[in-house]
Parts: structure tokens; C-alpha cells; sequence
């Protein structure tokens, strides 16, 4: 395919979201032993059109990669209506997901745990 960014960007892109997996971020839900993750949150906040306001439910997301460097699995997750935001309740899922594929896929590891 054609390459739409460039080698240096895709490099920068990808530590951002191994950042949002990372301690501090605010997808560390989405984390998988002995791999590199990387991901990106997202809280929509929806509009109530009758009484013309921000309703207290989002469409929380977490999109993910894994392993990072190379990625065999992209897995994005929606909620709609929730009451949390994406990092609290889609991370989870997405790791959820990502430990079993990666074990029935026999992915194998970015690196071994103490």
C-alpha cells in the first residue's frame, strides 16, 4: 500500500499511545503482561437534544495495538451510553480480549516478567 506518513511520524505516533498505556496514562487498564501496548482512549460526552444539554453518558472507546513494534492484533472497543469514561471502562475489555487472542495466537512475547 501507499505509505501515508512518514517513518519518523508513525515512530512518534506509536509512543504516544505505548504513553497512554503506560503508568500515568489513562489507559493502564489496557495493559498485557510481556507485551508493549499501545492505545488511545476517548469519552464523547452525548447531547441530549430535548433538553438541549450534555447528558452525563459518554461513548467511551479505547482503541489498541499489540505487540506494538508489530502489531498483530488492533482491537477497538465502544461503549455507548456509559457512565465512565473510555480508559475505565474500555481498556479493560480491550485487555481482556488482547490477553486471550495473544495466548491462542501464541503471540509471542515483547519480554519476560521479574
Amino acid at each position: 500500500g501507499d505509505q501515508v506518513i512518514s517513518v519518523r511520524n508513525a515512530g512518534r505516533l506509536r509512543e504516544m499511545m505505548a504513553d497512554v498505556v503506560r503508568k500515568g496514562g489513562t489507559g493502564t487498564a489496557a495493559a498485557v503482561d510481556g507485551y508493549e501496548v499501545g492505545g488511545k482512549t476517548g469519552s464523547a460526552q452525548i447531547w441530549d437534544p430535548k433538553a438541549r444539554v450534555y447528558s452525563h453518558k459518554y461513548n467511551a472507546s479505547f482503541l489498541g495495538m499489540v505487540p506494538l513494534n508489530n502489531p498483530k492484533l488492533v482491537i477497538a472497543v465502544t461503549l455507548n451510553g456509559s457512565a465512565l469514561y473510555g480508559g475505565v471502562v474500555g481498556a479493560p475489555v480491550f485487555h481482556t480480549i488482547a490477553a486471550s487472542a495473544l495466548r491462542l495466537m501464541d503471540v509471542k512475547k515483547d519480554y519476560d516478567l521479574p
